[in-house]
């Protein structure tokens, strides 16, 4: 099924890319189809199943009744926002998710809380349009059957095996999948790159990981499998040399952003708040389609937690607020 906003491709045998757009950036699921049963990975927004999911798979002969596994990657809105819908759309699947990031997944109210809302304890505090949007994203709360914890093994035929791996750095309880017989790992957001890049061009945002010492190991693991081919929740598909070169400039940017956090608070005349310092480390990074939407609050707090960790950076209460200083 291919039109201007939605694609479905055959990537390998059995392994199917579903892709679309979500608010200029593309958003991908995947489909993996076995002997018998087939297992989704993520469910976009709320109405992802039924405006891209359900079609394509309809298109490709998939019955509902062959969905028996869904596993999200992580608790973001574009990742789990589908999980009401596909529930009903797919009566016989179970939903999988890691056990950390089981809670938000289940309650859309605790993600907005505890996720999207955690910059209000630093003098962010998230917009309302911005919550009700991720609220109607995030769609209806649903229980996850299933909680993983990283190294179990999904098989769907005897050249099939899909292994779960604990991904963490984006989230705590990210997951990724890795297909030792193919070479192909589906990533989600567990890598980052320099960027989620916008569909006309540039980049709609920066790399959002929120845990800078675990995203960094999570690199390392994915470096260490050798993936021939990586698949990612916003980017195109990678193969061979691409995989090595993302992966490379994941890792650099996050020594880039914790360069520029150091060289912002050294120049500095006095400690700064995370608002203060993301306005200026903001040039040092990049350009962004819409500079006041870059999710920099992510990287830069946790660049600004990993340098505190070094003793680099220290982290002070000036009149309630947080401020941090070299």
């Amino acid at each position: 099924m291919n039109n201007r906003e939605t694609f479905f491709d055959e990537i390998l045998p059995g392994l199917m890319c579903i892709s679309s757009s979500y608010h200029n950036r593309r958003l991908n699921q995947y489909f993996l189809r076995g002997e018998t049963i087939a297992v989704l990975v993520d469910t976009g927004t709320s109405d992802t199943p039924s405006r891209v999911i359900e079609p394509c798979l309809r298109q490709a002969g998939v019955s509902p009744e062959q969905i028996r596994l869904v596993i999200i990657t992580h608790a973001d809105a574009d990742h789990f926002g589908g999980n009401g819908l596909t529930r009903r759309l797919f009566p016989f699947c179970l939903f999988a998710a890691h056990e950390q990031d089981a809670p938000w997944i289940e309650s859309p109210r605790k993600a907005l809380s505890e996720r999207y809302d955690e910059f209000s304890a630093y003098g962010m505090p998230l917009e309302p349009s911005r919550a009700d949007q991720l609220l109607r994203a995030m769609g209806a709360a649903t229980p996850v059957d299933l909680l993983l914890q990283g190294d179990e093994a999904i098989r769907l035929a005897e050249h099939q095996i899909w292994h779960v791996l604990h991904t963490p750095g984006h989230t705590p309880g990210h997951l990724a999948l890795w297909n030792e017989e193919q070479k192909v790992a589906i990533v989600g957001d567990a890598a980052l790159g320099e960027g989620v890049p916008a569909l006309q061009g540039g980049m709609a945002l920066a790399p959002t990981y929120r845990y800078t010492a675990a995203y960094l190991k999570t690199i390392e693991r994915l470096e260490a499998l050798d993936a021939e081919w990586l698949l990612t929740a916003h980017y195109p598909v990678m193969c061979g040399s691409q995989v090595r070169d993302f992966l490379r400039l994941s890792h650099e940017w996050v020594q880039r952003a914790e360069q520029a956090i150091l060289y912002v608070l050294q120049e500095a005349i006095e400690s700064l708040a995370l608002a203060e310092i993301i306005v200026r480390v903001k040039p040092l990074l990049g350009k962004w389609l819409n500079p006041d939407k870059t999710g920099l609050e992510y990287p830069i707090l946790g660049g600004l937690e990993h340098l505190e960790q070094q003793t680099l950076v220290f982290r002070e209460d000036k009149d309630g607020k947080v401020v941090w200083r070299v």
